[in-house]
């Protein structure tokens, strides 16, 4: 039996978490939602079952996408690969994103049937 893919999505708007939580549910899914860095964190620390992909906000209250980067390194999941969703549309920001080992970078506004497509490519 094939093991459904899981996506774990990182983003303070409740708005968005359930609107990414159905595309990637009805699109074969299984989807866990978490408000923040530290949220994440906690989950993956505590997860026995590790997701396939992350889905990361940059601007995040606690602790941000960069911050989440930074604190993953050295651990058990960091080699799950990361698309990062935000508003952020700067040269800087992108290039220290992929330096953090981020896998691609999806800006806002965005289509979710071309999100859930690229995370079905990672």
């Amino acid at each position: 039996m094939e093991e459904t893919p899981q996506v774990l999505v990182v983003d303070d708007d409740p708005d968005l978490r359930e609107l990414l939580e159905f595309d990637f549910r009805t699109n074969g899914f299984d989807t866990v939602t978490v408000a923040n860095g530290a949220e994440a964190l906690n989950y993956l620390r505590e997860t026995t079952d590790l997701p396939d992909v992350i889905v990361l906000d940059l601007l995040m209250p606690g602790v941000d996408g960069m911050t989440f980067l930074h604190k993953r390194s050295d651990t058990r999941f960091e080699s799950i690969p990361v698309i990062m969703l935000t508003v952020v549309d700067d040269v800087e920001t992108f290039r220290a994103a992929y330096e953090l080992g981020i896998d691609d970078y999806v800006t806002k506004p965005f289509s979710p049937p071309h999100l859930v497509t690229r995370v079905e490519n990672i």
